[in-house]
């Protein structure tokens, strides 16, 4: 049957393009099963496409890959801006000619997979997000929400900057970090200690500065700088505390304030890396006035590698 622009079927079950031939560059249609295949100049067949619900799957004969989708981003350079999706939901870039430079592909586990082809590999799949975790490589970034908390009236040592470490999150160089901010005003000349602990108030103090109040000084700034380093694991593992400690409560007159700087930290302690631990920063009044008020505005608590 003749048509329009020389197109030809020689059969009833194929259409073949161009007209007449039977070897050579030309696209094929089979009339039965709907795959249409593409033959170069050889007379090899280099592609099929056939159809699953809503999708084209394309299929590379030489090359062996199936892809559900394949759309070059651009007729000219680069060459290696292709885009392709496969047929089981994995993604790639490359040239479309070769292997793929980058593919992104979904596990059975449910995770993301990110990774590369010929040596090309970007990441190779050490980047990750897990139970709240962005995990790259073997460092692992994890925050935690603050409230303001206040210490007033009181003698009790309370923490007012919580980071929750889970249970065998602790690997061997893993670095957390506290920093946390706020005001304080007294009435007198009381004590303000400042403590970072593992293990909650209850817990082991890492570091720690008592500073003494200059006579009735009002909402003066305060900031901790807190780190824990996890030198080993287990159930008698070991970390490293340290903190940096910037203080106007002592600083006598009005803002703005020149706080003194004291750091301290340089002694390891024993912790159970298998069970939950808190690493905090806390307040503790020598004296219990209403007028004796501190308050932890905000903190930043975050795992950092």
């Amino acid at each position: 049957m003749g048509g329009q622009g020389g197109w030809t079927n020689d059969a009833i079950s194929t259409l073949i393009i161009p007209t007449g031939a039977t070897t050579g560059v030309r696209i094929v249609l089979d009339g039965t099963t709907g795959v249409i295949t593409i033959y170069d100049a050889a007379n090899v067949p280099v592609l099929r496409l056939s159809g699953l619900p809503n999708t084209i799957v394309a299929q590379d004969v030489a090359g062996g890959s199936t892809w559900a989708l394949s759309k070059r981003t651009g007729d000219i350079a680069p060459a290696a801006a292709r885009f392709l999706m496969s047929i089981d939901g994995g993604l790639g870039w490359g040239s479309g000619g070769g292997l793929i430079d980058v593919h992104l592909d979904h596990t059975a586990g449910g995770e993301l997979t990110l990774g590369g082809a010929g040596g090309g590999s970007l990441i190779a799949g050490l980047l990750t997000a897990s139970g709240g975790a962005l995990v790259l490589g073997a460092a692992k970034i994890r925050t935690q929400l603050s409230a303001p908390v206040t210490v007033a009236n009181s003698i009790a040592e309370t923490a007012v900057a919580t980071l929750t470490i889970p249970a065998n999150d602790m690997v061997t160089n893993a670095l957390y970090r506290i920093s946390a901010w706020g005001l304080a005003s007294v009435t007198g000349t009381p004590t303000l200690a400042y403590r970072t602990r593992i293990g909650g108030v209850a817990g082991t103090a890492m570091a720690g500065k008592t500073v003494t109040a200059s006579a009735n000084v009002t909402s003066h700034d305060w900031r901790v700088d807190s780190y824990l380093a996890c030198i080993s694991t287990g159930a008698f593992g070991s970390v490293r505390g340290f903190m940096h400690l910037d203080d106007a409560l002592s600083v006598a007159g009005g803002a703005p304030f020149t706080p003194v700087s004291a750091v301290d930290g340089t002694v390891s302690v024993t912790v159970d890396t298998t069970v939950s631990q808190d690493f905090i920063v806390s307040l503790q009044w020598s004296a219990a006035s209403a007028a004796n008020t501190a308050t932890c505005y905000y903190a930043e608590c975050v795992r950092v590698a």
